[in-house]
């Protein structure tokens, strides 16, 4: 059985020029921001012991939903990155993939790039689907492993 540790910690970054204001939040809580607001966000899978959730090569993805709300005035840009805390070799197998409405992004966890999913208008509301899945073709050698997960959503005017 391999063991995915999804320890999740949701960033909300809102990029104006030049500053950057940073939020991050646990899925249990949600982040603080004058821009944008991610609320309802809801997590399929059951903990582990240990308080990961597992992901099996192969199998069902482990899927986190969440609600993005434009607070401002002026249409954002939405961008998003699912990264792990460090760059091991489990982490280059993680695949994740974002959904938002007909806008989709896609990486492993060792992207650094934000992605694009498209724009919200102001006052907007969106839903966004995240999933992490491992290759079916994952070996053996991955057994036991854990990485932590981190989901970064920016927004940019």
């Amino acid at each position: 059985m391999l063991a995915l540790g999804v320890f999740l910690a949701l960033g909300v970054v809102v990029s104006p020029a030049p500053a950057q204001a940073v939020t991050t939040a646990s899925a249990e809580s949600a982040p603080v921001c004058n821009v944008i607001q991610v609320q309802d966000v809801v997590v399929d899978g059951v903990p582990t012991a240990r308080g990961a959730l597992q992901v099996m090569p192969g199998s069902a993805p482990v899927t986190v939903r969440a609600t993005v709300n434009n607070l401002s005035n002026a249409a954002v840009s939405l961008f998003i990155r699912a990264s792990a805390g460090a760059d091991t070799p489990l982490a280059r197998e993680v695949r994740w993939e974002a959904v938002r409405g007909a806008d989709t992004a896609s990486g492993v966890l060792t992207d650094t790039a934000g992605q694009s999913i498209g724009t919200l208008a102001a006052g907007g509301t969106a839903e966004i689907s995240l999933t992490l899945a491992l290759p079916a073709s994952l070996g053996n050698e991955f057994q036991g492993q854990s990485v932590d997960v981190s989901v970064f959503l920016t927004a940019t005017p």
